[in-house]
């Protein structure tokens, strides 16, 4: 019953415009963030470096934490979108707006909201390799991904946000 009312309340939430997932990954050019993982003493820059058209969408060039350009946009439903070239779908990468624990499959794997408050949310990913995959995110209100923690061949890792520029303003965590 309690889940049935968790749930009930999130789709009057997303209903409602009270949950803006738009904020929880701000795209526009020139904001930045910059991760460091403690335990392999290395730092990672995501930014976004440019926009394109296709198909009538704007689309954000983002340069991710592989170093590779991805295009990203959000969609009306509050879903952070990849651009497949090949494919001709959009690729989900995460689904801000799905209820608490409802599952969707997304670019990392099978994924949902652990937990969602006024300022952020997290992602649980299913592990689908024994051994590499992302395990779970963590995004702030009007900044973006503060946390991210995977599972790679030698070990766990973690990147969290240090600093970042949103709008023009730098942020310092």
């Amino acid at each position: 019953m309690r889940n049935r009312l968790l749930v009930t309340a999130s789709f009057i939430l997303v209903g409602s415009g009270m949950l803006h997932a738009q904020n929880y990954f701000p795209l526009a050019v020139g904001n930045r963030w910059e991760y460091v993982d403690e335990a392999r003493k290395r730092h990672v820059i995501v930014e976004v470096t440019g926009v394109d058209e296709v198909d009538h969408k704007k689309w954000f060039k983002v340069r991710w934490l592989d170093g590779q350009e991805h295009r990203l946009r959000l969609d009306g439903q509050g879903t952070l979108v990849e651009l497949d070239f090949g494919g001709g779908q959009d690729v989900v990468w995460v689904k801000f707006a799905a209820p608490p624990v409802w599952k969707y499959e997304s670019k990392f794997g099978r994924a949902w909201v652990k937990t969602r408050d006024a300022n952020s949310i997290e992602i649980v990913y299913d592990q689908v390799c024994c051994d590499r995959g992302v395990l779970s995110e963590v995004y702030a209100d009007s900044v973006g991904l503060k946390e991210r923690v995977s599972d790679t061949f030698t070990g766990p890792t973690r990147l969290t946000l240090i600093s970042a520029r949103i709008a023009g303003r730098k942020l310092s965590f």
